[in-house]
């Protein structure tokens, strides 16, 4: 997979799989909670998912998301250091995580985010940061900027 071919699948249709791990979640919510169509289908494309300005990856990792915040959080802050997002059916997915300036974000296999359960935090942050390190060195890592996914 490159990240040319990637890209083109920013405004496919379908259904949406929304993966996000979130920080001081309030209590029964999960630790790596997914949105898989049905009554969950919130977003159209793989755009949509990565940059709403509510709901969608960018603005969770920079804790900017007012839903992630208000209906998952038990502070007044969201804290989230992943989320990916793919088409469901598809073989590779886009993780993000929180960075210093913008969220970063890389290419990683669907079937690896899938897979993943809700344990604690420390053993979902090590799953996570090993699948984006995967992803990193096959794929390099870019940032998710206003709109757009950037090299940096």
């Amino acid at each position: 997979m490159s990240w040319t071919t990637a890209l083109q699948q920013l405004d496919k249709t379908g259904v949406v799989e929304f993966g996000i791990h979130q920080m001081n979640e309030k209590t029964g919510t999960p630790k790596w909670r997914r949105h898989r169509g049905g009554a969950n289908f919130r977003f159209n494309t793989v755009r949509s998912a990565l940059f709403s300005p509510d709901k969608g990856a960018r603005a969770a990792c920079l804790g900017k998301s007012s839903y992630a915040r208000d209906r998952y959080s038990s502070v007044a802050t969201s804290v989230v250091p992943y989320v990916a997002i793919w088409l469901q059916g598809e073989e590779w997915a886009f993780l993000t995580r929180a960075g210093a300036t913008e969220p970063e974000v890389t290419l990683v296999r669907a079937s690896a985010l899938q897979d993943l359960k809700s344990g604690t935090h420390g053993q979902l942050l090590a799953d996570l940061a090993l699948i984006f390190g995967e992803g990193a060195e096959l794929h390099g890592v870019r940032h998710l900027v206003s709109g757009a996914i950037q090299t940096p």
